[in-house]
């Protein structure tokens, strides 16, 4: 038996035989896990690592550099030929911020309230309301028009006060800097100081 199996013995058969079992032990060694200790340092370039694998734990900010687009983004020039100071919202030199508008530091000479309305709104501004005047002359260093200051808002006159105009409103008046109120009519005898408000702009 051992002759015969000796007979059909070649180089052949030896090689693919040790073939096989070489191929085999490869493929059992491929299985066994690597794992960081086994790489050498800078042995795996970028293409063999799965996308979107590294995160901001793994990757240390740091040291990564400026997007090439972004490197103007931190010194910004202008902007519509504004600087980066003028992109903040101002008042005109005669008002003052008060409650999200500009207000002027100043009251007008009196005025009935239709006068004072048309006044400001020739400026492109208009009429304060209550809350925004009452903010303004509670500040002890802006001076108050003497017998109160007119605010936007009117109120129809009461009933049984007929006029040949017709129906006279009256507007609402802020009579001292605690913020009381009262109202005077839409008449040359109702005419009261005022003051104007303004929108930022840059």
């Amino acid at each position: 038996m051992l002759r015969i199996f000796a007979s059909r013995l070649s180089y052949a058969n030896v090689m693919s035989t040790l073939a096989v079992f070489i191929a085999l032990g490869g493929s059992s060694y491929a299985l066994v896990r690597v794992d960081g200790k086994q790489l050498k340092n800078r042995s795996v370039s970028g293409k063999k690592l799965k996308r979107n694998t590294l995160g901001g734990a793994t990757v240390k900010e740091s040291s990564l550099g400026t997007v090439p687009r972004a490197s103007r983004a931190g010194r910004a020039e202008t902007l519509q030929g504004f600087v980066p100071g003028q992109f903040k919202l101002n008042c005109p030199a005669d008002t003052k911020y008060v409650s999200g508008v500009c207000i002027e530091r100043n009251p007008r000479a009196a005025a009935p309230y239709g006068v004072a309305r048309v006044v400001c709104e020739s400026r492109d501004r208009r009429l304060p309301a209550y809350q925004e005047l009452a903010g303004i002359v509670s500040d002890s260093d802006v001076p108050f028009g003497a017998g109160g200051e007119l605010a936007a808002e009117v109120y129809p006159p009461p009933p049984g006060n007929p006029s040949p105009d017709g129906e006279i409103p009256n507007a609402l008046v802020v009579v001292n800097q605690f913020g009381r109120v009262g109202v005077t009519p839409n008449t040359l005898a109702g005419e009261k100081a005022f003051r104007c408000v303004a929108y930022p702009s840059n």
